[in-house]
């Protein structure tokens, strides 16, 4: 009986230490979501006007960038920017866009 009690206490700490090793990593996460991630308006307002304006819907231009529409959507609210071949190809297919519109 004594022994069992025993194992029941270290497990016991076990659970513990393995519950605020969790809380600690779950709050170094959510700290490093708002350090590392600043949203860039004018991007996405350039981007959303482009599908906007755009005969084709945003699952469409997610498919023509080879991206998730979930992607898609961040490009379009700033929250992830598009790399520089992806956004010369939504240049070139949306056409008609001057070097100055560009938010860069």
């Amino acid at each position: 009986l004594l022994l069992f009690i025993c194992n029941c206490v270290i497990i016991n700490a076990h659970i513990q230490n393995l519950w605020r090793t969790a809380l600690s990593m779950q709050r170094r996460f959510a700290n490093m979501k708002n350090v590392n991630r600043k949203i860039d308006y004018e991007m996405g307002r350039f981007i959303w006007s482009i599908v906007d304006k755009s005969a084709y819907s945003q699952e469409k231009w997610a498919e023509i960038l080879n991206v998730s529409t979930r992607t898609m959507g961040y490009y379009c609210s700033g929250e992830r920017k598009p790399t520089q071949r992806k956004l010369l190809q939504l240049i070139k297919v949306a056409g008609g866009i001057n070097a100055e519109d560009i938010p860069f």
